[in-house]
């Protein structure tokens, strides 16, 4: 393929993988309800990783919290489809704790959309929900 039809092609690919990685996950739909517009975090966790459904997002994760509630960003290069999202700490639903390839996990849920379940490892919880009711 010549160099000049490559990176258009990459650009609009990538971006289409973007947007599926949005709608399989259930970012999408999410950020219909917890978009965020305006919070800002008083502490941040940089390079984090999850699983949101069916989809990995390994290191690519920006989690924030404030005295409100989670703040979730997906990397500038995977942001289309990605808007940010804010979860009020009374939205948010913790289930059991499981063990994924050695790794102890807790899994998240969110009262108004039920269908998102990230999953987070524990000491990543352990560092988003210290201060709060679920510590």
């Amino acid at each position: 393929m010549d160099a000049i039809l490559f990176f258009p092609f990459f650009i609009g690919l990538w971006c289409l993988v973007s947007l599926l990685i949005s709608l399989f996950s259930g970012w999408h739909s999410a950020a219909k309800i917890y978009k965020n517009n305006s919070e800002i975090p008083e502490k941040e966790y940089y390079f984090q990783s999850a699983r949101i459904n069916i989809a990995n997002y390994n290191g690519c994760l920006r989690f924030g919290k404030n005295g409100k509630g989670l703040l979730i960003r997906v990397f500038f290069f995977f942001r289309l489809g990605h808007p940010p999202l804010f979860i009020p700490w009374d939205e948010i639903k913790i289930e059991d704790s499981s063990i994924m390839f050695f790794i102890k996990t807790k899994t998240i849920t969110f009262k108004r959309y039920d269908g998102m379940r990230l999953r987070i490892s524990q000491n990543l919880a352990k560092k988003l929900f210290e201060g709060t009711t679920f510590a």
